[in-house]
């Protein structure tokens, strides 16, 4: 665990810092204000943008990535996989059974007249705590951020779990605190996730499925 944490510091700390701010702005601004405030700013660009990287986040991209992964280190795709299967399981027993009662900002519109809201999308009102893409987003960049050492690319991996989780904001889909939330279960997942994978997952599958096989072979 404590390898796993420091090999990964950057992404973690970056969430740190996201998860004390999410705070102190959900302190700070009562939901329906919070939700009109983050979609102040529309265009017809930023509609398309946010319609294509909300999609990026979906159950979809996790099996690209994993097929993407086995080409690289087994054993971080293995963790990926691992991590987007419990993720979405624990985010659908949560908001279909825990928090059933919350409602998405859909449900709110008519209290919200001056929102700026993306045409020709379908929008849901049930089910909203937490968010499951936000789930994934974070759980897909954490993961990626995993098979580079690089400062530069764990942070645009973060910065791209953020852009991700927020475009569910933008599309009305979500409020802020789903958001958070799926954030934490995201990352708190990915973490449960690798160490029980790299405990019980040798290091020699830290390599692409053809050496592996090679080698087997």
């Amino acid at each position: 665990m404590t390898d796993i944490i420091k090999n990964n510091r950057i992404f973690l700390l970056l969430t740190l810092v996201w998860l004390i701010a999410g705070c102190v702005v959900m302190l700070s601004f009562d939901t329906l204000g919070l939700h009109v405030a983050l979609n102040a700013v529309h265009t017809q660009i930023l509609d398309l943008a946010m319609q294509t990287i909300t999609w990026m986040a979906s159950g979809w991209s996790v099996v690209v990535v994993v097929l993407l992964m086995l080409l690289i280190n087994v054993r971080c795709a293995i963790v990926t996989a691992s991590s987007g299967i419990v993720s979405g399981l624990l985010a659908q027993l949560l908001k279909r059974f825990v928090f059933a009662g919350s409602m998405r900002p859909s449900y709110y519109f008519d209290k919200m007249p001056e929102l700026n809201v993306v045409q020709g999308i379908d929008f849901y009102s049930q089910f909203s705590f937490p968010s499951g893409y936000a789930t994934t987003a974070f759980v897909l960049m954490f993961s990626v951020s995993m098979l580079s050492r690089s400062i530069i690319v764990r942070i645009l991996c973060f910065i791209a779990a953020l852009v991700m989780a927020y475009s569910r904001i933008y599309l009305s889909q979500h409020f802020f605190a789903d958001v958070y939330a799926g954030s934490v279960l995201g990352v708190l997942v990915v973490l449960i996730c690798a160490v029980l994978v790299f405990k019980f997952v040798p290091d020699g599958w830290s390599k692409s499925i053809f050496r592996l096989c090679s080698k087997a072979s």
